[in-house]
């Protein structure tokens, strides 16, 4: 199976963070998910698409993103927001470095930031154990279409899947949504009912979305040393 990125969503709210109608995702829970959401415009490939923030650890915040969004930079631009200067990026940083998966499977990266001294206190990443039981259930992405400014949207868990993108020689663990990825949502957060990162959006192929595995996401922080990213208690 072949993943192709796909496009679209704009921002619909001015002047306040947005919600939307979501069983089971209270405004607390989409309003940290919103601000947790980052705007990645990669100059080197004239692309742009998501990331999210994920707890701060000393001098450093760090971005988790899918590889593809980076592809072929050595920086790339990072708009964050806060709710007064929602749907406008209230400051935009250079990244400092970006570390990539080995091999680029699973399709996942982060960028490091340093200074960074907004609203959100980042995603916590949700533990191995947390991992939902049920084959399909309700969750929660957001994306950062042309408009620059994070949107959301409710996705159905349809299944997880094992994969393989083109030019790549082992796969990955995704889940797959019910709906198709749209522009802008490349690198963005799939996350569960408590508000915790469950998956990052690789792409699409056709009529469904794939976001890398929580699974994945352990495996790549721990191989990167990495694993205080995934500490959810001070």
């Amino acid at each position: 199976m072949s993943l192709q990125l796909s496009y679209g969503l704009a921002v619909l709210l001015v002047g306040q963070l947005p919600t939307i109608k979501a069983d089971g995702f209270g405004p607390s829970i989409q309003q940290e998910t919103i601000l947790a959401t980052v705007h990645i415009i990669n100059d080197k490939k004239k692309t742009f698409g998501a990331g999210v923030l994920l707890n701060p650890t000393g001098a450093f915040t760090y971005v988790l993103t899918a590889a593809h969004m980076v592809e072929g930079a050595d920086s790339v631009d990072v708009l964050v927001f806060d709710a007064k200067s929602y749907p406008k990026a209230v400051k935009i940083y250079r990244s400092q470095s970006i570390t990539r998966a080995r091999d680029r499977q699973p399709d996942l990266a982060i960028v490091k930031l340093i200074g960074y001294k907004g609203e959100s206190k980042g995603l916590k990443v949700c533990p191995l154990k947390g991992i939902p039981r049920e084959k399909s259930f309700a969750v929660l992405a957001s994306a950062c279409g042309e408009n620059l400014a994070p949107t959301l949207r409710q996705l159905t868990v349809k299944d997880t899947v094992r994969a393989i993108k083109p030019n790549e020689d082992r796969t990955g663990k995704y889940f797959r949504t019910a709906e198709k990825s749209v522009k802008g949502q490349s690198g963005g957060p799939l996350v569960d009912a408590k508000g915790q990162l469950l998956g990052i959006c690789s792409g699409a192929n056709g009529d469904h979305g794939y976001f890398c595995h929580i699974e994945e996401i352990h495996a790549f922080l721990n191989a990167h040393d990495l694993k205080v990213l995934l500490k959810t208690e001070p």
